[in-house]
């Protein structure tokens, strides 16, 4: 029996995964995603409207190929927006697959993988019902994994683990939010929430509580490619002397599109200096918050309705009238706490890597950012040897560090294909 090749989650990397094989002629080809649509994932699954996408419309279709579908095109024909709602760029997808996918041999599970093994020179995978799917290859496309809990002991309603399940009744009442992180998954929620109930107050708490910038649209640094192949300090060095008489978005925007050459002329000692002394510093700035989500934090915080508070939650303690929530300087009562500490990049935290860890078939990333994986895309065996299962998206961050834009995943994806199919 011919054997096919299986992705592993339906989201926007499962989908352009999908595509990508599709425009190479890959024939026999399995999806295992749980939705009923292919796209959207947790990322575009947002119905709520001021969800926004946090840059501009063109730059999504940024690293297109000739065949691309490309979502600003689309998007003119439906509406005009300079930064769109996130379920728009997922209707767009669920369009492209369902039109890339008609009259082609791909079967859609809708279920989780469960377990993944070797098979002889190819790899079984097992979904839930217990269905044994045989591939000749089979890639990794499985999105953010959850955040660490703030509280694992702890199951009550005014505590959201999970932002991505935040809904507008939940802010019913609740006035006192806390909301642990400052980034753009906490921005959301606090435009969710604040819609919700105009009497909500918002703490965000971090123990570097920086709010992402405003995004706006500039003419990249044109020197940004001369600073590829020195060290992180010289980098930063020269990033810091061009920052005095040039806007630091330029600089930024500059350095962007050079990032994956940068990281891959680095030592594996540099890599880990960066990500320990430069890495949180550099994602600020990186990703930044769509305009009219950031004008609505500025009036919330004009109004006096939203202020930051530096330092990490120690712990929750629910009460029939409040939750508690501790740091180390004092307890702060709360109605609701939502967790936006950003995913985790713990592979045993996810049944079906824990499982992969246990068979072997991949490794840790030795910089603690997901899975070791080689150039091709290839994930490494505990034994450090490249096989025929690959990885795609934010798991991939410790090989190119750039993995989490639109783009950069359709390229990706794209590299991957061709060295599946030839």
């Amino acid at each position: 029996m011919k054997q096919r090749t299986v992705i592993i989650g339906g989201g926007a990397a499962g989908a352009w995964m999908l595509l990508r094989l599709l425009q190479r002629g890959c024939d026999g080809i399995d999806i295992i995603e749980p939705r009923e649509g292919l796209g959207r994932g947790l990322a575009y699954s947002a119905s709520f409207d001021k969800h926004l996408l946090n840059v501009a419309t063109p730059k999504m279709d940024m690293l297109a190929e000739d065949s691309d579908p490309l979502f600003a095109p689309w998007l003119a024909q439906r509406a005009d927006f300079d930064y769109a709602p996130r379920r728009l760029y997922g209707d767009f997808l669920l369009e492209a697959v369902a039109k890339a996918v008609a009259g082609t041999d791909v079967r859609h599970f809708r279920t989780k993988a469960t377990s993944i093994r070797r098979d002889g020179d190819g790899l079984a995978i097992t979904i839930a019902d217990g269905t044994t799917l045989h591939a000749a290859e089979a890639v990794l496309a499985l999105g953010n994994l959850s955040p660490k809990r703030l509280a694992p002991e702890i199951s009550d309603p005014r505590l959201v683990e999970n932002p991505w399940s935040l809904t507008p009744d939940m802010a019913q009442g609740r006035d006192r939010v806390v909301i642990a992180g400052t980034g753009l998954t906490a921005l959301d929620a606090v435009v969710l929430i604040a819609d919700a109930n105009p009497h909500a107050h918002f703490t965000l708490a971090a123990a570097h509580p920086l709010l992402p910038p405003c995004d706006r649209t500039v003419t990249p640094w044109p020197e940004a490619a001369q600073v590829v192949g020195r060290s992180p300090a010289a980098i930063w060095g020269t990033a810091k002397h061009a920052i005095r008489c040039q806007d630091w978005y330029e600089i930024v925007d500059g350095l962007r599109s050079h990032v994956e050459a940068i990281w891959a002329s680095w030592t594996q000692e540099q890599r880990r200096s960066f990500v320990k002394h430069g890495a949180r510093l550099w994602l600020h700035h990186r990703h930044r918050s769509p305009p009219p989500t950031w004008r609505r934090i500025e009036e919330l915080m004009q109004t006096g309705r939203l202020s930051l508070r530096a330092g990490r939650i120690r712990g929750l303690t629910a009460h029939a009238e409040r939750i508690d929530v501790d740091f180390a300087t004092g307890a702060l009562p709360a109605d609701l706490v939502v967790n936006t500490t950003g995913p985790s990049l713990s592979l045993r935290s996810h049944a079906l890597l824990s499982a992969a860890l246990d068979a072997g078939l991949i490794a840790e990333c030795p910089l603690g950012l997901g899975i070791a994986i080689d150039d091709d895309g290839s994930c490494r065996t505990r034994d450090g040897q490249p096989s025929r299962l690959f990885a795609l998206g934010t798991l991939t961050r410790g090989q190119f560090f750039e993995t989490v834009a639109v783009p950069h995943i359709s390229k990706r994806a794209g590299d991957i294909a061709r060295v599946i199919v030839g």
